[in-house]
């Protein structure tokens, strides 16, 4: 079992931050987006066995990278699962609670694959060698610098030009009537902030000081880390004229198991999650980039870091939001981002909105691994990789599946009564506010599931995933639908029809 250490970064790291998020802004997503109509990756024919940094035993083939190119060939057989589950091409159902109405009108999406096979999951930390392929693909191999904080403490690693603007943003917003400074501290008012940031003025340089940064990945069961309390490499690289915020985070908490690998352009705000259709007319026409460039490139690029056996388990759209003075306004700016995911036996684990990263009263979550790469017209915005798994194939035997008449039967029954339930939570007894739902997909695939409590193994098991999206109708008449891409609002177990939480895992 690893010791758990904590972020205790200090003083040097605060700062850091601070200096990061101007210079290299938010970098989370947001927003709604509708589901994509593509189909799972389905290769070809066996493919051969691969590893990656000789810890994964998938099968799969290079011949195709995403869900859309799947659709011919399912048109050529739909393989052993599907003979197995039985399911329809497409679902339909309608079904009606006191508050929850129902109506699935959803393709049916089967690997066309003859069967799933049992795969164990453990969870691991980055080491030199992940960071060594990522650089060298993404980065060029370039060296790792960033402000010599010591040298800079007397402006808190600002410069004279970074405090001056800051001054003037917080005068700005002072003026617009507001009196408490709100960014960092709201018992402060704008008088106090401005006084403090003038105060640094003195010490600031006019250029930042720069230092090179040894790009050591830590372990964290290492006598460094347990010394500094952390397991943390993070600095900047300059490549073609442009810099890029580089973190490597191998620190993990009691309740929280998350390592995470980020590379992210500099600019000012943040690439948030949005639907083609919710993208205004001129952020229309700034999409001067090809989709299809834009996955060849990703897939390339997946395979110079040495991702074999991933492939593209879902695209869309990005927007950038604009953060500056701690406001979040979208631009016209528009990036596309593709999320891979693992194919065991020639299927993909599926890809939802939900990361795992939930937990529950006396437990400790676990977040889903995850790969992402994100694009705009001049090429990567952000490459992010968090949680690799090892991966182990425990037998050979196909999996026994139930058959789809009893997963509909599972998913009549359970849904009104896991969305029952969360209307009586979030609207109470008296309420007549309802909420109308509809699935347009259903889509067989793996996912990890673990036992409560535990980060360290879990299991690659069938489910069934049913997409859709939310209307929420309230008893003033108004009404708001919630559209997200990749959200699925039930899983269920193909071996046995059991419900499967995936904020959980299990």
């Amino acid at each position: 079992m690893r010791k758990k250490i904590g972020n205790m970064r200090g003083k040097r790291l605060i700062i850091c931050c601070m200096v990061a998020a101007m210079l290299a802004g938010t970098v989370a997503g947001c927003g709604d987006s509708v589901q994509t109509n593509e189909q799972i990756v389905v290769p070809k024919d066996e493919g051969s066995n691969q590893n990656f940094n000789q810890e994964q035993d998938a099968q799969t083939d290079e011949g195709q990278s995403d869900r859309e190119q799947s659709q011919d060939t399912d048109s050529e057989g739909k393989g052993a699962i599907a003979e197995q589950v039985q399911a329809p091409e497409h679902f339909t159902a309608e079904i009606s609670g006191e508050h929850i109405h129902v109506k699935a009108d959803a393709e049916v999406i089967i690997p066309n694959a003859e069967g799933f096979k049992t795969y164990k999951v453990a969870s691991r930390v980055f080491d030199q060698g992940d960071y060594a392929s990522v650089s060298k693909a993404l980065l060029g191999g370039e060296e790792l610098w960033d402000r010599d904080y010591d040298a800079m403490a007397g402006s808190n690693g600002f410069t004279r030009s970074e405090i001056e603007q800051r001054i003037e943003k917080m005068k700005e917003q002072a003026e617009d009537g507001s009196k408490l400074y709100e960014e960092e501290a709201k018992d402060r008012t704008y008088d106090e902030a401005i006084a403090e940031w003038e105060a640094l003025l003195e010490a600031a340089p006019e250029e930042p000081v720069l230092v090179d940064v040894p790009a050591t990945v830590v372990d964290p069961e290492s006598k460094e880390a347990q010394e500094k309390g952390e397991a943390y490499l993070s600095g900047y690289v300059t490549l073609n004229g442009e810099d890029y915020y580089v973190s490597l985070d191998n620190g993990y908490q009691s309740e929280w198991m998350y390592v995470n690998f980020r590379i992210q352009k500099r600019h000012n705000g943040y690439y948030g999650k949005c639907s083609y259709n919710d993208l205004t007319d001129e952020a229309k026409q700034n999409i001067n980039f090809s989709v299809e460039e834009i996955k060849e490139k990703a897939q390339g690029q997946m395979e110079a870091m040495g991702f074999t056996g991933f492939v593209d388990g879902g695209e869309e759209y990005m927007v950038l939001y604009d953060s500056e003075n701690g406001q979040e306004t979208t631009t016209d700016e528009v990036g596309y981002a593709i999320h891979f995911t693992r194919e065991l036996d020639g299927i993909p684990v599926t890809y939802t909105l939900e990361d795992g990263g939930e937990w529950e009263k006396d437990s400790i979550a676990w977040n889903y691994e995850k790969i992402e790469l994100v694009y705009d017209a001049e090429g990567l915005i952000r490459f992010e990789w968090s949680n690799p798994y090892v991966v182990e194939k425990t037998s050979d035997e196909y999996l026994f599946l139930l058959p789809f008449s009893e997963i509909q039967t599972v998913f009549e029954n359970m849904m009104i009564k896991k969305y029952e339930d969360y209307h009586q939570k979030t609207f109470g007894d008296q309420s007549n506010e309802a909420i109308d739902i509809e699935i347009n997909e259903v889509r067989l695939g793996y996912m990890r599931i673990r036992e409560a409590g535990d980060v360290t193994e879990g299991t690659m098991v069938p489910v069934w995933d049913f997409f859709g999206t939310q209307t929420y109708q309230y008893e003033d008449g108004q009404s708001y639908t919630e559209d997200i891409a990749y959200n699925s609002l039930l899983t269920i177990n193909a071996l046995d029809g059991t419900i499967i939480d995936r904020g959980l895992g299990y």
